[in-house]
């Protein structure tokens, strides 16, 4: 691909039939860095801030690439820009975890997207939350954008107790 006049190459660790099991294989990823002279961006398991650090310290790559890893954790960017500069990362609070949770059901409900996909995404959010495993229960059955938002008002509100 450099040959041909490639900027740059996302290398993922892993082949698609592993779908999510087993490890990303990071020595794939630190040969092609190795490789080539243009920029590598490595993913697999960057589902931390530490877990990207690893990804592209131990494989030299330019960049990483993110995925899972933001699903309920859409911080996990300004985390990874606060470690770059020497900051403190900063954990979002249980009311910053429900307002974007509540903001991903509502833009689903906006793009007309099929509500089953925030049954998904309730679970990464409420994940570590009091009461985790009950919310993620009823989460499953809910059907519409408000009831997603009752549901994580509640969260909220066990929390802070």
């Amino acid at each position: 691909m450099e040959a041909v006049g490639a900027d740059a190459v996302a290398v993922h660790g892993r082949f698609a039939t592993q779908f999510y099991c087993g490890e990303s294989d990071r020595g794939s990823v630190a040969r092609v860095a190795e490789a080539v002279s243009i920029p590598v961006i490595g993913s697999g398991d960057a589902l931390t801030v530490d877990a990207a650090r690893s990804l592209k310290d131990k494989c030299g790559c330019a960049a990483v690439m993110v995925a899972r890893g933001s699903y309920g954790n859409p911080w996990i960017f300004s985390q990874a820009r606060a470690l770059e500069r020497g900051e403190e990362q900063a954990a979002p609070t249980l009311a910053e975890r429900v307002a974007a949770f509540k903001l991903h059901v509502a833009l689903l409900a906006e793009t007309d997207a099929h509500m089953v996909r925030a049954r998904s995404i309730a679970c990464w959010y409420f994940k570590g939350l009091p009461n985790s495993s009950a919310l993620r229960q009823r989460a499953m059955l809910c059907r519409r954008a408000e009831e997603f938002a009752a549901l994580a008002d509640e969260a909220l509100e066990a929390g802070e107790r």
